[in-house]
């Protein structure tokens, strides 16, 4: 939690990625509820996780930090319209309708359109994130044209 708080402290981008089983998910909660509770910083702030782990992470969060007000951006066209469109609605004060965004990396390809119009907190890794996934996508097709 320190090395979290300490890369956020100093505006650097860190990534937990390490075996399953070594507090990836708890270390996340942690840190945007830390970021929540003590520094005022609600979000909106994205989760990208595997599509098989999403339903954990959503019960992980009501559990450990309920405070954070969470969507999970998943399903058909239909249901994600509709989740997109929520997500860009704004409360009377300006802020976003809720803290935490959950989706997969297949997702993310899908409404990258709708996604690059939300001021996330770190908007820099996401938008690099994102053109690297499209990138490595169209790369993918070349080859196996």
């Amino acid at each position: 939690m320190n090395w979290l708080i300490q890369l956020h402290r100093h505006g650097v981008n860190g990534i937990l990625a390490d075996e399953m089983g070594t507090g990836k998910t708890m270390q996340t909660i942690c840190l945007l509820g830390f970021l929540h509770h003590y520094k005022s910083i609600r979000g909106p702030h994205i989760v990208i996780v595997p599509k098989s782990i999403l339903e954990n992470w959503r019960r992980e969060f009501a559990r450990w930090c309920p405070a954070l007000r969470t969507v999970v951006l998943i399903g058909d066209k239909e249901k994600r319209d509709e989740t997109t469109k929520t997500m860009l609605e704004r409360g009377p004060n300006g802020e976003y309708t809720f803290d935490v965004c959950i989706t997969s990396y297949e997702m993310i390809l899908r409404e990258r359109s709708t996604l690059l119009k939300i001021l996330w907190q770190v908007r820099d890794i996401f938008s690099l994130l994102l053109s690297s996934l499209i990138i490595a996508t169209f790369f993918f097709f070349e080859l196996c044209d």
